[in-house]
């Protein structure tokens, strides 16, 4: 699923949000790594801390 998009709810927030919208960059064993759609920051997530995730569609 690398470059695609996807929407992720995490428990507590991350870097000041709780609802993250972003492409695949990479993954690991313990954390996933997105490139946000809005900003093109790239931001790490642990697993443990994800409530919610799905794939989006891209406009």
């Amino acid at each position: 699923f690398k470059g695609r998009l996807v929407f992720v709810k995490t428990y507590a927030p991350v870097d000041g949000r709780k609802e993250i919208t972003g492409y695949i960059k990479g993954r690991n064993d313990e954390k996933i790594c997105l490139r946000l759609k809005d900003n093109n920051e790239e931001i790490e997530i642990l697993y443990s801390d994800i409530a919610k995730a799905r794939l989006a569609i891209d406009f």
